[in-house]
């Protein structure tokens, strides 16, 4: 927040540029958070830190205390569960149609939906069950309580997109290449300047069948057989980098140093099989990747590579 930092420049974990931002950040978290405590026992959980300090800018609160950096009220309403309803759905774009489902952590809300028309005016409805959309919307929410509080409006959009052309036909060897580095690096490296120390041929994308635990990369290469037309979702986290590239395309960049962490990018794929390329680097201490696929249903798909 400008004017209220130790200096002008500084870091964060992740930065936000509004306060609606970050609270969509936070509210996400809850998300996760709150059906944890109910469910799975979870005791405690700690927001780390109350204020920015120096030049590091993670705090709740601005480095003079001047700021609070979401609506205090709004923060209550999201420890206490009262959030915008959020669609369940695994993706927000869709190929032909999608059925939209709303729920809300909290129990007991009554949800209201409403699709903005051609003249951007809202006609609100009561929601009871997932309903269709056959073309690219935007969808306002908002929920209510029996004890009269409620939530704000949220916006969600929903894209519908052609579905990608496979990249291969004809006959081709069961599994998926990797091909090994070796050097020390803090990104990762341009590949095509390197030679590789070894090249072999798995069925799987991990790390169970590399030795090394520092100072290598490595490069999946090959092509996912999709087993029907529809939308997939990628799921990539690792310590340290890597790249996921669909089709010759970057579909996820978690590049750099950094701990356990990544993101999620979903793609409507024809069925086929389609170019993938996943880049890792690993330099010392913490090593991981984790690399899944899920299909429209939610879930996870077994899938065959080629080469």
């Amino acid at each position: 927040v400008q004017g209220h930092q130790w200096t002008t420049s500084g870091w964060g974990y992740e930065l936000k540029t509004s306060p609606e931002e970050l609270l969509e950040k936070y509210e996400d978290l809850y998300r996760k958070l709150l059906p944890l405590a109910k469910t799975q026992g979870l005791s405690a959980a700690v927001y780390t830190q109350t204020s920015d300090i120096e030049t590091e800018n993670n705090g709740l609160m601005t480095y003079d205390r001047k700021v609070l950096k979401m609506d205090s009220q709004l923060i209550k309403l999201t420890h206490e569960g009262k959030m915008p309803p959020s669609p369940t759905n695994i993706s927000r774009i869709f190929h032909r149609k999608t059925d939209v489902a709303l729920a809300c952590i909290a129990g007991n809300a009554a949800i209201e939906y409403a699709i903005a028309g051609k003249k951007g005016q809202l006609n609100w409805k009561s929601y009871s069950k997932p309903f269709s959309i056959r073309k690219s919307a935007t969808i306002h929410c908002r929920a209510q309580w029996p004890d009269s509080s409620s939530s704000r409006t949220q916006q969600y959009s929903f894209n519908k997109v052609k579905a990608l052309s496979p990249d291969a036909s004809g006959k081709l060897t069961s599994g998926i290449s990797l091909r090994l580095y070796e050097g020390s690096w803090d990104k990762l490296p341009d590949f095509k300047a390197l030679q590789a120390a070894s090249q072999t041929v798995l069925q799987r994308i991990d790390l169970a069948d590399i030795a090394a635990t520092e100072d290598f990369a490595a490069v999946f290469e090959g092509y996912l057989d999709v087993p029907q037309t529809g939308v997939y979702t990628f799921h990539l986290r690792s310590d340290d980098g890597s790249r996921l590239s669909i089709g010759g395309q970057v579909l996820i960049d978690n590049d750099g140093l950094h701990g356990m962490k990544g993101g999620t990018a979903s793609l409507a794929l024809k069925k086929g099989k389609h170019a993938l390329r996943l880049e890792y680097f690993q330099k010392k201490e913490g090593l991981g990747l984790e690399f899944f696929i899920l299909d429209d249903s939610g879930g996870r798909l077994s899938p065959r590579w080629s080469h």
